[in-house]
């Protein structure tokens, strides 16, 4: 845990993250098959959280150990696991790869847990072998093929990455020619990955969806909240649960 050069001090002596590895070493020292831990990490800061959880990994990797990690925060869960349990009112909704559960939630309370933007419900117009279509108040969106019953009304919600803000008077691409829509700037915040920004769609009248993309594509576009804007929503973006 590398704490051997502090092994004279005292434990008021040591930082909030020392103290951390100091726990988790005497956890250790007992070669147990099995380490629970319940939000070992929410007191610290990111910096010292990330160098931890690290350290953490490779010990588990070394040792073969089974890590059972309870948090709230999905990042701290995204940083230490593998698999990811999503629990609701004391009972399992979802179990399985991290991708898998992230990327297909069995429902709508799983979704909301995982804190999912852009859900929204639709109902299904049209199902061939290549799409599913979807009218979402008047927004026709075409999404992967999945068995769906003509006239079922689907919950789903689109991906904030997979949505591209349109250059204005460019020509459009093949890639970017369905799932067209428009809208205002809401609102506009810096993130870890680069820019979030809050779309209030014309249609569905009052619908809100949030689209994030990198610094340098921000920068390109220097959009301000109140600007009109031209979007399209990747195919692959759209999820139905």
């Amino acid at each position: 845990m590398h704490m051997d050069h502090l092994a004279d001090h005292y434990p008021q002596e040591l930082s909030g993250g020392q103290q951390q590895r100091v726990a988790i070493a005497r956890a250790l020292a007992a070669k147990p098959r099995v380490l629970l831990m319940d939000e070992p990490f929410a007191a610290l800061d990111g910096a010292v959280k990330e160098r931890i959880q690290s350290d953490l990994r490779q010990l588990q990797r070394e040792l073969g150990l089974i890590i059972i990690y309870v948090t709230h925060n999905l990042e701290d869960a995204l940083a230490v696991g593998d698999k990811l349990a999503v629990i609701r009112e004391g009972k399992v909704e979802q179990i399985g790869r991290i991708e898998d559960v992230l990327h297909r939630p069995v429902s709508l309370q799983t979704a909301r847990v995982l804190g999912i933007r852009n859900l929204f419900q639709a109902k299904v117009i049209d199902a061939t072998p290549e799409s599913l279509i979807l009218d979402w108040k008047g927004l026709h969106l075409e999404t992967p093929p999945r068995l769906e019953k003509t006239g079922t009304t689907v919950t789903a919600y689109i991906r904030p990455e997979e949505v591209k803000i349109l250059y204005p008077g460019r020509p459009l691409g093949k890639a970017v020619q369905q799932n067209l829509a428009s809208g205002l700037v809401k609102d506009i915040r810096p993130v870890k990955e680069g820019y979030s920004l809050r779309l209030l769609l014309k249609k569905p009248e009052g619908e809100e969806i949030e689209v994030r993309f990198p610094l340098s594509a921000y920068s390109s576009l220097k959009l301000m909240p109140g600007e009109s804007v031209e979007l399209s929503i990747r195919k692959k973006g759209i999820v139905v649960l």
